[in-house]
């Protein structure tokens, strides 16, 4: 008969070893069912071990990028891409890299992830993902490249990055990080660095310079204070700077000509104050430099304008008192050199210079008033096709011409975008949709448009991804019969049934496809049966997308409903007579030629930049 205190000591150990079990963060046991064949690589097996308790913690996949993680072939799963391990004599396969870039999936990033110790890529932007990145990921030392720009991660600076070694690219912005930028960050090897759009609040660390990116971007933070003395030892690696609207204060460093690398350099809506450091034109390979809404002032150095690759220098709402004539020659020059479709303005933005004091002297010492770049052009009235309530919606510049011909060979095919609501008379509610309308004629001095696109504003649509529903979308290629190629994007959300308890509604892979199946279906119909002009006042109330709403409730009730993008592959040939259609009973000023008065004057306008 066995000893009864060797029993009670054997049941008190279970106990205690169960109680432990309990305690203990789901592993194995959870996410690799008995049933499950074994797999023989245990790199394999780790990865499929994370993979599963990552799939646990997705509380939305819209686009089921994660439909297929089951099973022991995590190299088959959908953004999981694997490879031989690096220093294994045997080759052994290893999960190397995630990408699940865009997938639009909410949830959080589990501590299981550190089991994925080869992995070298780790890219989760434009996700929703939220939390805080797992402390786990300091056992990721092959880790080369993680990107979790996008999301909603919180709290402070991930320090967990400063446990990387081989990490060279770090993205972590448009996220909610705040608190202060550590000075370790720069103290890491890595080649390229974006912090921006956090709500970061701090100076700069004074080690800034140990840092041997080639890109930094910090932009859009709270940064205090100046650029730290130690800049200066970047000279030699970077070949992007961008520290706009940062909060910074001081001067430019007087250096700046020992960036010989730099292409872009963006340090605008800041506080900084003092001149335009000379050396500035030392900097050969700069193409970009945009140093508008600062306090800097005296004189635009002569050498920036003559910097071979230029192709933008914006530098107003400053004090500068003169601009080298220089400047303005380099503006015309590449304004007459663009294509005919192209804007002057966009690319001419560097020597735009509104709201500077531009003054500068004559011949004899004297002052006079720079040349205005402006003088030579003239304002011509954007108007909407009939199917608007509004058919004026603007103004826009062309240089002077002797007549419409040349004036339309200018403007022709230049597009412009206008929000919904002020085509639709003020009305708000239709704010979110952003209308293209493409210059087609000229015709004394109104610019005929026609419809080019129409796109839905980011914040709308993320006002409209919510809890617990599905995200469906679809897309189809459409000929009006007038001829027009369009491409169309629809988008659903799933709703609850009626009386429904239960507060998720997630449709089936099977359901999604009958229902991407039917609007394909819908929007073809409605495209082809009519012309661009009935296609367009199809949109305004959204005829289709309730239509689409209506044929799909047998499958699964859908809600929001709209074709959210619509874009213009092909245009048929120009007829003026189909135009004018468009435009309705439109005659004013047809076929006049155009004369500026002598004494015509123009108000300096204000600076355009990518209109």
């Amino acid at each position: 008969m066995k000893n009864p205190q060797f029993l009670r000591t054997l049941s008190f150990s279970w106990a205690i070893f169960f109680f432990f079990l309990l305690l203990t963060k789901p592993s194995f046991q959870q996410f690799y069912p008995p049933n499950a064949p074994l797999i023989p690589n245990p790199r394999l097996q780790n990865a499929y071990i994370a993979l599963q308790a990552w799939k646990h913690a997705i509380t939305s996949d819209p686009n089921d990028f994660t439909a297929n993680w089951y099973g022991p072939e995590v190299c088959n799963y959908t953004g999981v891409y694997c490879a031989p391990a690096p220093n294994d004599p045997h080759n052994t396969t290893t999960v190397a890299g995630i990408d699940l870039n865009h997938a639009n999936i909410a949830g959080y990033l589990p501590e299981d992830l550190g089991l994925l110790a080869d992995l070298a890529l780790f890219h989760i932007n434009s996700n929703r993902f939220h939390g805080t990145l797992p402390s786990s990921f300091c056992k990721l030392h092959l880790l080369f490249e993680l990107d979790v720009s996008n999301n909603k991660f919180t709290g402070e600076f991930p320090s967990v990055v400063f446990s990387l070694p081989s990490l060279k690219f770090l993205d972590i912005r448009y996220n909610e990080f705040h608190g202060k930028i550590p000075s370790e960050l720069f103290d890491l090897k890595l080649d390229a660095l974006f912090i921006n759009n956090n709500y970061f609040q701090s100076s700069l660390p004074e080690n800034l310079g140990n840092s041997p990116v080639s890109v930094l971007v910090l932009a859009n933070n709270a940064i205090r204070g100046c650029i730290p003395s130690s800049f200066s030892k970047m000279a030699g690696t970077l070949s992007q700077i961008i520290l706009l609207n940062s909060g910074l204060t001081g001067c430019l460093n007087n250096d700046l000509g020992n960036f010989k690398n730099v292409k872009v350099f963006d340090v605008s809506s800041n506080n900084l104050v003092g001149p335009l450091p000379e050396s500035i034109g030392e900097m050969k390979l700069l193409e970009q430099l945009n140093v508008a809404h600062n306090n800097l002032s005296g004189d635009i150095p002569e050498s920036i304008c003559t910097l071979p690759r230029l192709k933008n220098f914006t530098y107003s709402y400053n004090y500068f008192c003169s601009e080298p004539p220089i400047c303005l020659k380099v503006l015309e020059y590449r304004c007459c050199r663009l294509p005919s479709e192209s804007k002057c303005l966009p690319k001419a933005s560097a020597m735009a210079v509104g709201k500077n004091k531009r003054i500068s002297k004559g011949k004899k010492g004297g002052k006079k008033k720079a040349t205005d770049p402006f003088a030579k052009k003239d304002w011509y009235d954007i108007k909407a096709p009939s199917v608007f309530t509004t058919r004026n919606v603007g103004k826009t510049l062309v240089t002077r011409t002797q007549g419409t011909k040349i004036a339309s060979e200018g403007l022709k095919h230049r597009v412009f975008e206008i929000s919904l609501a002020d085509l639709q008379g003020g009305d708000e509610d239709h704010a979110y949709r952003k209308i293209r309308l493409r210059a087609e004629d000229v015709q004394g001095k109104n610019v005929l448009t026609n419809f080019w696109g129409m796109d839905f504003t980011t914040d709308k649509v993320r006002s409209l991804v919510r809890k617990w529903q599905t995200l469906i979308e679809a897309h189809v290629d459409v000929k009006t019969t007038d001829n027009y190629t369009l491409r169309m994007f629809c988008i659903g959300f799933t709703k609850r049934r009626p009386n429904q308890v239960k507060r998720t509604c997630y449709a089936q892979s099977s359901q999604i496809r009958q229902i991407r199946r039917k609007m394909v279906e819908i929007m073809t119909a409605q495209a082809t049966s009519c012309d661009l002009k009935d296609l367009v006042q199809k949109f305004i109330p959204e005829m289709i997308g309730k239509e689409i709403e209506k044929a799909t409730s047998s499958i699964y009730p859908l809600q929001n409903v709209f074709i959210r993008k619509v874009k213009i592959l092909k245009a048929p040939k120009f007829d003026l007579g189909k135009l004018m259609e468009v435009h309705g009973d439109y005659s004013e000023d047809i076929g006049v030629k155009l004369e500026r008065p002598v004494d015509e004057t123009m108000a300096e306008p204000t600076e355009v930049v990518g209109a």
